[in-house]
């Protein structure tokens, strides 16, 4: 049997978790999802051991305190997430390009969904 995947979100909309965490149970029944509010509650969490190491990080771009430039240093200089992958899953897609995809050490930015089957689709084809 393969391990969980363990998926961390950083939204400030809570709703958002309830459907991000229904989309990848529905793609993934065994994963494992932490949700925080924002950049700085993730890192403390993280730091104090509080919710699971993830391998998979989904974030807003637009988050309240940090911008998500900022967000994304912070969550790298945790040293438990050196191997960790972020994607950007916002409702407003920022225009990056490859380079700066590599330079801010992002995977992929994804469109929030309509549905929750859409996004289930979505992290399907993007997680393993």
């Amino acid at each position: 049997m393969n391990k969980p995947i363990i998926c961390l979100l950083i939204d400030d909309d809570p709703d958002d978790h309830q459907i991000f965490y229904m989309a990848l149970k529905q793609a993934f029944p065994e994963a494992i999802c932490s949700c925080t509010l924002n950049c700085i509650q993730a890192t403390d969490q993280l730091r104090n051991k509080s919710i699971p190491t993830p391998e998979y990080i989904f974030m807003d771009w637009n988050l309240p305190y940090l911008e998500a430039k900022e967000c994304i240093q912070c969550l790298q200089d945790v040293d438990e997430l050196k191997n960790a992958h972020i994607f950007i899953l916002s409702g407003f897609v920022p225009f990056i390009n490859v380079k700066d995809l590599d330079k801010l050490g992002l995977k992929k930015v994804l469109k929030k969904q309509n549905t929750i089957s859409l996004l289930s689709k979505e992290l399907s084809e993007v997680l393993p």
